[in-house]
């Protein structure tokens, strides 16, 4: 309204009228109010830029993923708010606190739950999550009408993921990010359906890669952990899983191995500790368990049951 005012006030001052007035004539040209120029300080490009990483445009998630990552490269303060801020909000909220009050006490929203159903986990910020613990999760017997808070687990440094649908019909690449600017799902699209998935972690690191045929999982997937150490290698055929699926700890000692047969366990399947020494073995015929064995962390055999009796 200044700069109209102003522009009036000349106008008027130029033809020798006095007061201007309040209505422009026909031959007085408003100014369109300005447009917000792009932001210049550092956060608040951080900001604008997460918000195009939702935008459906490949081009522009791209762009916004490449500026994020370098402006945190240079500050990485600007990913989110600090673990001592956070780790402060949460000690002022109590044991004891109704459950039901714990996200308007954060001034955030749930993003999930345990599977044992231990408790919520909330996303603090586009860095942060924490898993609150309540009565009445986990194993216990009897419902607990009202849970409260047990305790906050630890704080949990995780970028937020932004996910981005692509049409019905998309064909091509379609990629997703993390808050960070880092990569979180890499897709092909062939006519509409899925043809490979590389999925990753808020690192960078890849976490695994599926491809399919037709839509349906097909061929081998292999897994890391978020070091990059091998996690596991799995088979799929039409869907199905197949083969010889083997898991390892991430210093690379064996942790699981399992056969596949038309989409059933057959055959032994192996378990051992972070150790070394074997856990337990459990035996399949076309998915029916036949029988299972356990060891000590000193090798000595806990029990056999079954075919794992037999020699």
């Amino acid at each position: 309204m200044k700069a109209a005012a102003l522009v009036l006030t000349m106008v008027a001052g130029a033809c020798g009228a006095g007061a201007p007035s309040a209505t422009p004539g026909p031959d007085v040209t408003v100014p369109p109010p300005p447009t917000q120029p792009a932001p210049t300080d550092a956060a608040g490009r951080v900001a604008a830029a997460r918000t195009r990483l939702a935008d459906p445009a490949q081009a522009v998630r791209d762009a916004a993923g490449a500026e994020l990552r370098t402006l945190l490269a240079g500050d990485p303060r600007l990913a989110g708010g600090t673990e001592a801020s956070w780790q402060s909000r949460l000690a002022s909220i109590k044991p004891g606190t109704p459950a039901s009050e714990l996200a308007a006490l954060l001034g955030v929203a749930e993003e999930g739950a345990l599977p044992n159903g231990n408790g919520p986990i909330f996303r603090l910020d586009d860095a942060w999550t924490v898993t609150a613990y309540v009565t009445g999760g986990g194993l216990q017997a009897r419902p607990v009408p009202t849970p409260t808070l047990v305790k906050f687990g630890p704080l949990e440094a995780s970028s937020r993921a932004v996910w981005v649908e692509p049409s019905a019909d998309y064909r091509g690449r379609w990629v997703t990010y993390f808050a960070n600017g880092q990569v979180a799902n890499d897709f092909d699209y062939v006519a509409g359906a899925l043809a490979r998935v590389t999925s990753f972690y808020d690192n960078g690191q890849e976490a695994y890669t599926q491809r399919y045929v037709g839509g349906v999982a097909d061929g081998t997937e292999a897994g890391f952990h978020r070091d990059g150490s091998k996690a596991y290698v799995i088979q799929r055929a039409g869907g199905e899983s197949v083969g010889t699926w083997t898991h390892w700890y991430p210093d690379g000692q064996k942790q699981l191995e399992q056969t596949y047969v038309a989409g059933k366990l057959d055959g032994v399947s192996t378990g051992w500790r972070a150790d070394g020494s074997k856990d337990y073995e459990m035996r399949y015929a076309a998915g029916v368990e036949t029988g299972q064995a356990a060891w000590d962390e000193h090798g000595k055999l806990l029990y056999a049951h079954g075919t794992a009796a037999t020699p």
